[in-house]
């Protein structure tokens, strides 16, 4: 079968292939991939939210700081073309120069997604924000935050609003976090056409204070082994299912691929700060993922050159685990 590519670029000593449908391919003809670059960029340009979500491992809040425009504009026509930028927050759509920031990827040939909570798409100024990014290349994808507070009758954001246009859905992926959405709620999302990411909860900020109530924890846990235990048919109810590599970690992934005769190694795309990075504009500073507590002061905001302190941060502490 015949499947067209999107994009295609080389990097360090292996090649890239994105096709059309999201599908990430490297090979090359040695036995090992070796990056001169990111290829994906976990990118926080501000700290403001209305939301006060009680797992909100950013801890942002109504008078959060937004990130220096002309840093993130320079950060990004840093980077390679094809490189993807996930831009988040905080809530991005109150960014004062989002849409400039959005210019500037499209002008570096740089693949922008963006992640809105769902609170903030009920409003219809925003979704029609969102819509026309969408509509004239600015993104290339919307992942739409689903909280776990979220009840049948609010899913319906999402199943019936008739500003869920066929080019929008195609365009998003839900997001829900391991431990904390629950498998009936995603049962109200089978068959919709969604594609979903599930992402492993992160025990920082609020994250840390929610998950250190015991009556909540052990909630945590309950939901964790449901999803563990439905995790096939979750899979069959949405167009495309990812994980992050926490949610793999947290859902045993390795070993539910092994139980299936799934061979584990062909759909892992590498380990956090293997092909990717975290960069925090707002504060400067940048970590090999956004789960790492230790943190380092941006100096250049060059891509290429934060990737490098990464990677070799990374060697480092594998010296030091040996």
């Amino acid at each position: 079968m015949y499947i067209e590519y999107a994009k295609s670029y080389s990097n360090g000593n292996y090649n890239v292939v994105i096709f059309k449908d999201g599908t990430k391919v490297r090979y090359n003809d040695e036995d090992s991939l070796v990056p001169d670059f990111p290829e994906c960029v976990d990118l926080k340009i501000t700290d403001k939210c209305n939301l006060k979500c009680p797992m909100c491992h950013e801890s942002s809040v109504c008078n959060g700081r937004h990130a220096d425009l002309q840093d993130c504009m320079d950060f990004v026509s840093s980077m390679h073309p094809y490189t993807e930028v996930a831009i988040g927050g905080g809530n991005p759509m109150c960014y004062p120069g989002l849409r400039d920031l959005l210019v500037e990827c499209s002008n570096a040939n740089v693949i922008p997604n963006m992640t809105v909570n769902i609170e903030h798409l009920k409003d219809p100024h925003t979704w029609f924000k969102v819509a026309d990014y969408l509509t004239n290349d600015l993104l290339n994808s919307i992942g739409v935050s689903v909280p776990f507070w979220y009840n049948k009758r609010q899913l319906r954001i999402l199943k019936d609003n008739k500003f869920m246009t066929p080019g929008f859905k195609a365009s998003t992926v839900l997001h829900m976090i391991v431990g904390l959405n629950t498998v009936k709620q995603m049962q109200e999302l089978y068959g919709k056409g969604f594609k979903l990411l599930l992402l492993g909860y992160k025990t920082k900020g609020r994250g840390k204070e929610l998950r250190e109530k015991s009556k909540d924890s052990d909630k945590i846990d309950k939901n964790t082994l449901e999803l563990m235990d439905n995790l096939e048919e979750v899979i069959k109810g949405f167009n495309v299912v990812s994980f992050d590599n926490l949610a793999i970690k947290q859902l045993r992934i390795g070993q539910f691929c092994k139980e299936k005769n799934l061979d584990f190694s062909k759909i892992y795309m590498g380990d956090d700060g293997d092909y990717t990075m975290y960069v925090d504009m707002v504060r400067r500073e940048y970590a090999i993922s956004s789960t790492d507590e230790t943190r380092y002061s941006i100096e250049t905001v060059d891509a290429t050159e934060i990737f490098k302190n990464v990677q070799n941060i990374k060697k480092s502490k594998q010296i030091l685990e040996e």
